[in-house]
Parts: C-alpha cells; structure tokens; sequence
C-alpha cells in the first residue's frame, strides 16, 4: 500500500450514483428539475430556456474543519444555471450546465470550483411503458484539511450514465421499475494522495409496487453497486454493495406524501476484509398542515467508502433531518432545520464522529424574478479524536435572480 494520509486526517467519502430513485409519471425522473416559479424563454425551434443566477457574500469561521488553528474568512458564492427543456411527440429532454464557484479573498489557497453538464431524455413507449437516460460530466473541488497539508485543494472530475425503465399505468395495482448506472471519479492533482482514491462504479437495482389501499403502494427493492479502484495500491478497497428493501410510499392526501424503506445491506470487499451485514433504511416524509407551510423529515442509515490511515475502509452513516419551510406572504418566507448524523468505522481505530446541524434562512421576494435571503448554519462535530472535532459557523446574503 501506498503511504497514505497521516492518521486522524484528511477522510475521503467516495460517493456512488443513487440507485434509489423512483419514476416519477408525470415528469420523468433523470430530467433536470424546472426550477418552481421559473420563467422561460421559448425560442422558435421549441426548445425553452431557463437561466438563473445565485450570488452569495458571507463568512465562514472554519474552512478546513479543525478544532484549532482555525481559518476563517469572508467569501463569495457564484451559481449561474442554465437549463435548456424541450417536449417533442410526448417525450421530454433536458440540457443542464451549472458552476459554483467559491472565492476566499483573504485565503485564496482554498477556492473552490465545482461545474456539471447533463444531457437527459424521457421516453414514453406507451401508456405502459417508458423509460429514461441520462449523461452527465461533472468537475469539483474537495476542502483543504489543515491536517494534511498540500498546496491547494483536491480536484477531481467524473461522468456518469444511467438509464432507467418503468413498466405498468398511472393508477395500475402495479408497477416494475428497473435501472442501471455506470459512474467515476478521478482526482486531478495532489497525486501522492489522490491517486489511490479514483474509481468506478456500476449499479443496477430493481422494484416492484402493489396497490394496498388508495393512493398507497407497497414496494420491494434490491440494489447492487460494485466499486472498483484503479490503483493497484488500492484493489484491497473493492467492494460489493447489497441492499434489500420493504417500503411503502404513498400519497395519500393533498398533506402529506412520502417513501419508507427498510431492510437489510451488506457490504463484502474483495479482499475479505471485514465488511458490514445489518439494518439499513432510508425515508422521506413531507407533512404540509397548510399550503404555505411544509415539513419534511428525512432519515438513512447507509455505508460509504472512506480511505485515509485510520480506517482504509468504510464508515457506517446514520442521519436524521427536520426542516421547516413556510410563507408568511407572497414575498416573505423563512426556513429551518436541525439534523443529527453519526459516522462509524468498523474494524479500525478511527474514532466516531458525531454531528449535529442547525440553520435558519429568510427569504424577501422584490419580484417573482428576484429575492434578497439570508441564511446561518451552524455545525458542531464531537470526536473522542480531536483532529475530527470540530464548530463551523457560516453566514451568508444571497440575491437570486432568473428569468
């Protein structure tokens, strides 16, 4: 193996595609998401366009996330969007290309730059029968750690494909759904660490769904992802995730809608390494008490990759999150949220985290067009290891402005 990053340091958290999504009838589910309220401009060929722009100047007290020697600094937040939709003979596609951007004017080392082009297509074969693919090529940047010191942060760039397809009418008793996906990730610079993290990852999963009672299904999922690293150094880190799922997801009323799913995954490496075999879930709960007012609840428990010295491995995350959104006006709007996760690491010595979250936002509509927010997040992580403890406050003023 190849040296890796100093204990306590710097934890990689290699992200695989969502195998989990469900096809949504009416407006397809690899498509990029109109934004709501968006206007368009509709050119003569059909296709409409959607552009928008979110501008942020703020403070964030602790860039790398350390319990000492902290960094702090002002910031500003670039997000221009552009979205290109287009219906033709009942299909639907999409074209997305987005970049954050991320500028410490006191601490430039740590800009940060993220971009993602995404090309999507929904396919209606019948009232039965549709299906949908998407290709997407994405560009970001990973924090600087302070605890393992380099010259300016990782940068990496990936693609992704997936293609889905769903069989059975709006209203049937029941549906099947299938999808598969091929992603990676590779870093662009800091080889002497980044090179043992690069990646690919195929999944494919499959589901069924049986009317039990008016708008509400209960369903059967099974997924599976195989992880593959490119490094020679790193094959010891290959796995193969599994997960098998029960659930109910429902709309039963204009209030309330939601998806529970609960089961079993396993986590076996090719190495025979100790993996993991137990519970896993992961729900969404959205509770509207009035059409200005929402509530959303959303739970997991799930692994991911994770590879610096202490571990070389996988953690095992648990999270809970309860945000609130309300409109006071037509131009008046706050939110809230607070969130508690725990992140484990099996087998190794690495030190749980725990973490806890809150932040509050307000939000002042001039126009349908344009908005005036301030948001506050607050995040306090305890570890029994100081490298991993850590309170971050950030607190940003945004403008928001579309078409």
């Amino acid at each position: 193996m190849a040296q890796a990053p100093a204990a306590g340091g710097v934890s990689y958290e290699l992200g695989k595609i969502e195998t989990n999504f469900l096809v949504n009838s009416a407006t397809g589910t690899l498509l990029s998401a109109i934004p709501q309220g968006a206007g368009g401009f509709k050119t003569e060929s059909g296709i409409t366009l959607y552009p928008s722009v979110a501008v942020g100047i703020g403070f964030n007290d602790n860039l790398n996330l350390t319990s000492a020697n902290k960094v702090s600094s002002n910031f500003v937040n670039i997000s221009p969007t552009l979205l290109a939709a287009m219906n033709y003979k009942g299909d639907r596609y999409t074209a997305l290309a987005s970049m954050d951007t991320v500028s410490y004017p006191s601490n430039s080392l740590d800009n940060t730059r993220a971009s993602a082009f995404k090309l999507a297509a929904d396919k209606y074969f019948s009232t039965r029968a549709r299906g949908g693919l998407s290709a997407e090529y994405n560009t970001g940047t990973s924090s600087r750690d302070a605890n393992v010191p380099s010259a300016e942060p990782d940068r990496y760039h990936g693609s992704a494909l997936n293609g889905t397809f769903a069989y059975g009418a709006a209203g049937a008793k029941g549906r099947l759904e299938a999808d598969a996906g091929l992603t990676n990730k590779t870093f662009d610079n800091n080889r002497a660490k980044t090179a043992l993290l690069d990646l690919d990852v195929t999944s494919v999963a499959g589901r069924a769904f049986v009317k039990v009672g008016g708008r509400t299904l209960g369903l059967v999922e099974v997924s599976n992802a195989k992880t593959n690293y490119v490094s020679a150094l790193s094959q010891n880190l290959n796995n193969t995730e599994r997960k098998y799922y029960l659930g109910l997801t429902w709309d039963a009323t204009a209030a309330t809608t939601g998806i529970v799913k609960v089961g079993r995954m396993t986590k076996d490496f090719d190495s025979g390494k100790q993996g993991y075999s137990g519970a896993s879930w992961d729900a969404s709960v959205r509770w509207l008490p009035r059409t200005y007012s929402a509530f959303t609840l959303q739970t997991s428990k799930n692994t991911a990759d994770t590879t610096d010295a202490a571990s070389f491995s996988y953690s095992l995350n648990t999270a809970t999150n309860l945000s609130w959104n309300h409109s006071w006006s037509s131009v008046i709007s706050t939110s809230a949220s607070v969130g508690v996760s725990n992140a484990t690491y099996p087998g190794t010595l690495k030190a749980d985290v725990n973490t806890n979250t809150y932040s509050l936002g307000a939000s002042y509509a001039f126009r349908r067009w344009l908005s005036l927010g301030v948001d506050f997040t607050n995040t306090d992580a305890t570890s029994s290891n100081p490298l991993s403890a850590y309170k971050k406050n950030v607190t940003m003023f945004t403008l928001n402005a579309s078409l």
